[in-house]
C-alpha cells in the first residue's frame, strides 16, 4: 500500500466470517415472504469483509442561541380553570469539541449506510498494522478529506443541537430567534474500519447488508418474494373456506 493511501488509524475486526453469518441470518432469516435462498449457504458466498476508508474529524463547534422561552402552568380553582404563561428571554453560548468524527470516504459504500452501521467503540481505535488485511479486502479513499468536511460538520452541527435542546427541555415551548452554530476542523485521520458486506441479487436487483465489523450491528432490508407471499395467502384463504364449510356441516347437523 502506498504511503499516501496508507492509514493513520485502524480498527481490527472482532467479528469473523462465520459469525457475520450467524448475525445475517438472525437478524433478517425469519422475516416472512424473503426468498427461499436468501439465506443460503452459495447466495452468502457473496459475503466479504473489507476495510473500509474513513476521515475521522477532531471538531470544535461553537454555539450561539438566542430566543424566548415559556412556561406554562395549569391549575383549578373552584369552576374556573387558570392558566399561567411565563415568558424567559434565554441565551445560550457554548463550545463543543468533538474527537474523531467518522466519514465514510468511498463511493462504493452508500453513505447512508455507513451511518447506520455506526457507532464503533473508538477506545479500541489504534495506530494501523498491516497485518490487519491478513485476509480481509481494503479499499482507498477517492474522497479527500475536504470534500468531506462538510458532512463532518453537518454530524457535528446534528450533535450540538442535540445538547441545545437538552439545554432548553425545561421549557413548554422554545422559540429561535438567532442559532448559529459553527464547527471548524482541528485535525484529521486516514482511517480503516471493519466492515462486513452480503450483496443478493433477486430478480436483476442488488441488495446490499453490512456488518459492523467490531461490534455486529446490521443494517439491510431483504427483498419480498411474490411468489412465497401470494402462496401464504393462498393457504390461509384455503384454511379459512373450509373452517367455514366445517362450521356450516355442524350447524347444519345441529
Amino acid at each position: 500500500m502506498k504511503d499516501a493511501y496508507k492509514p493513520d488509524l485502524a480498527l481490527p475486526f472482532v467479528i469473523d466470517r462465520k459469525e457475520a453469518i450467524e448475525i445475517i441470518r438472525k437478524n433478517f432469516a425469519k422475516k416472512m415472504f424473503i426468498p427461499k435462498d436468501f439465506c443460503s449457504t452459495s447466495s452468502l458466498e457473496s459475503l466479504q469483509g473489507r476495510y473500509v476508508p474513513f476521515w475521522m474529524y477532531d471538531m470544535e463547534t461553537h454555539v450561539h442561541f438566542e430566543g424566548e422561552g415559556r412556561k406554562i402552568r395549569t391549575w383549578t380553582e373552584g369552576d374556573y380553570d387558570c392558566t399561567e404563561t411565563s415568558i424567559y428571554r434565554l441565551v445560550r453560548d457554548f463550545d463543543v469539541n468533538y474527537d474523531k468524527i467518522p466519514v465514510d470516504a468511498s463511493k462504493n459504500m452508500p453513505d447512508e449506510k455507513m451511518d447506520l452501521v455506526e457507532p464503533y467503540k473508538y477506545t479500541a481505535l489504534g495506530k494501523f498494522r498491516s497485518r490487519y488485511l491478513s485476509g480481509f479486502q481494503a479499499e482507498i479513499y477517492d474522497e479527500n478529506k475536504e470534500e468531506l468536511l462538510p458532512r463532518a460538520q453537518k454530524k457535528a452541527k446534528k450533535y450540538t443541537e442535540g445538547y441545545l435542546d437538552e439545554y432548553n427541555n425545561s421549557y413548554s415551548s422554545v422559540k429561535p430567534a438567532i442559532k448559529k452554530v459553527d464547527s471548524k476542523e482541528m485535525n484529521s485521520y486516514y482511517t480503516f474500519l471493519p466492515v462486513w458486506r452480503y450483496v443478493y441479487r433477486y430478480q436483476g436487483t442488488n441488495y446490499e447488508f453490512f456488518v459492523n465489523g467490531q461490534t455486529g450491528k446490521a443494517i439491510g432490508t431483504p427483498p419480498t418474494s411474490k411468489a412465497r407471499m401470494f402462496s401464504w395467502f393462498a393457504a390461509v384463504t384455503c384454511s379459512l373456506f373450509f373452517l367455514a364449510e366445517m362450521i356450516l356441516y355442524f350447524l347444519e347437523v345441529a
